[in-house]
């Protein structure tokens, strides 16, 4: 029989289910830029004008010093000839303007490395041939169990005639700062999407699903757990912790900067003075600015390898290779997003099972607070979800193990909080336990836990956080 309390008893979202992009704000791409090829004109946003609210509302509000002198240009007033993407997308396309949105970029840069994903969230056919072009482009992010399709404008913030924002290495090509400004729309504004973590970046990009390993913590799995990671098309990434706010940004002598986003790309295996070496490859978004350590570009390590290796690039293009005992000495937290079934092609072994829920805390009714705090008495009227495991991973029965494990990921979100910003509003601490229940309770269809039994069980797993990075 079930505990008393309250039961949450969770529906199926139906906007887990794949579907086509739904427009942003009801702008629909296809049908705005066929008007504006036959009106012959170029399309103006009237939903994130070139206005300073699209700016921002206080660093990059009306009347800020910052925004002195800010201009709103289309590309062939910055440049002769402009292109969308010029030959590929990559990582080094993507280098940092005045805008701490470095955990976004990082991610896109990431994403680079993987065209099929790549092409979901920068869609084909767009360019700035005169046939074609009508200053109007578009991009799709996921958002809480749907794919948005997001359209933008071209013209962007210019001050000196450079741009303000993101930029490419190539000073013609324009794919990067069109899909950092519809970003930007989708949340608000471009001030809103100042300071984050890597993971809401991925999952925005992929509607994959998140997860965070503390490196001050002993793994001795870590580098098998990245290299499986990127074996399977995971995104990466990993940051260095800051204590104060003057700290944002701040350069340690060996090069790394404090509170800013990396992108991890590879992972390998060398052989040097008679040991095995575990090396990472980290890229900083500002295209510049590296790690001077053992194995950075310049390192005399590099002479001693026999045969010589293709892995030393002497570039500042903000790409260095790291060695793994030295990342974690240095790097404080390490963020993974998994992929889902609809991104990942098809291939035998992959079996997830995706489900999507909404809900929310409403005072008084399913707010009970955390085990730790002052409100633990109140713990059980949290939502509870109730979740059986019943069948093994593959790896694990290929290998005949006789305790299998079942691997399952939750990833919480939470709805519009960036464009709540400008109302004061930020993101909430927000987390949830992974409780085990004990076997004489596991087959009853209904089950609730209420005031007595939190204490004795478990938990697996605690996770909670204000999401906050630069």
């Amino acid at each position: 029989m079930a505990s008393p309390g309250i039961t949450v008893r969770l529906l199926g979202d139906p906007s887990s289910e794949p579907a086509r992009a739904v427009p942003h704000v009801g702008q629909r791409y296809q049908e705005l830029r066929r008007q504006c090829l036959e009106q012959r004109r170029l399309f103006t946003d009237p939903s994130f004008d070139a206005v300073p609210s699209s700016l921002g509302y206080w660093e990059l509000g009306l009347g800020s010093e910052n925004i002195k002198g800010l201009e709103w240009k289309r590309p062939q007033e910055i440049c002769r000839s402009p292109k969308f993407i010029e030959e590929d997308m990559s990582r080094t396309d993507v280098k940092q303007g005045k805008l701490s949105d470095c955990w976004f970029l990082a991610a896109a840069a990431s994403l680079t490395l993987y065209p099929r994903l790549m092409q979901r969230v920068v869609p084909r056919g767009q360019s700035f041939a005169r046939e074609d072009y009508a200053g109007i482009f578009h991009f799709q992010f996921w958002q809480y169990g749907q794919w948005v399709d997001v359209v933008v404008d071209d013209r962007l913030p210019v001050k000196n005639g450079e741009l303000v924002f993101v930029h490419s290495c190539q000073s013609d090509e324009f794919w990067m700062p069109l899909l950092e400004k519809a970003y930007a729309k989708l949340n608000g504004s471009y001030e809103a999407i100042n300071g984050g973590y890597m993971n809401e970046a991925f999952v925005d990009l992929t509607g994959g699903v998140g997860e965070t390993y503390q490196l001050k913590m002993p793994n001795p799995e870590l580098f098998k757990v990245i290299r499986a990671a990127l074996t399977k098309r995971s995104l990466m990434g990993a940051h260095i912790k800051i204590t104060r706010r003057e700290d944002m940004e701040g350069q340690t002598p060996e090069g790394l900067v404090k509170g800013h986003a990396y992108s991890i790309t590879a992972v390998r295996k060398l052989d040097h003075g008679g040991k095995k070496l575990k090396l990472l490859r980290l890229r900083n978004p500002w295209g510049k600015v590296e790690w001077n350590g053992r194995w950075s570009d310049n390192s005399p390590l590099w002479a001693g390898l026999v045969p010589q290796t293709s892995l030393q690039v002497r570039k500042e293009d903000g790409e260095f290779w790291m060695q793994m005992d030295d990342f974690l000495r240095y790097f404080d937290a390490l963020e993974i997003c998994s992929l889902t079934p609809d991104l990942l092609e098809e291939e035998k072994g992959v079996g997830w099972n995706v489900h999507a829920f909404q809900g929310r805390w409403s005072t008084g009714f399913t707010a009970g607070g955390c085990r730790s705090s002052g409100l633990r008495d109140g713990f059980w009227m949290n939502p509870q979800y109730h979740v059986r495991l019943l069948e093994a991973d593959e790896a694990d029965l290929r290998k005949q193990r006789l305790d299998p494990s079942c691997t399952l990921l939750v990833s919480l979100m939470q709805k519009d909080r960036r464009q709540d910003r400008k109302r004061g509003k930020d993101f909430l601490p927000i987390g949830f336990e992974i409780l085990k229940m004990p076997k004489e309770v596991t087959n009853e269809r209904e089950v609730v836990i209420s005031l007595s039994p939190w204490a004795g069980l478990p938990s697996q797993l605690a996770a909670g956080r204000l999401i906050r990075s630069g």
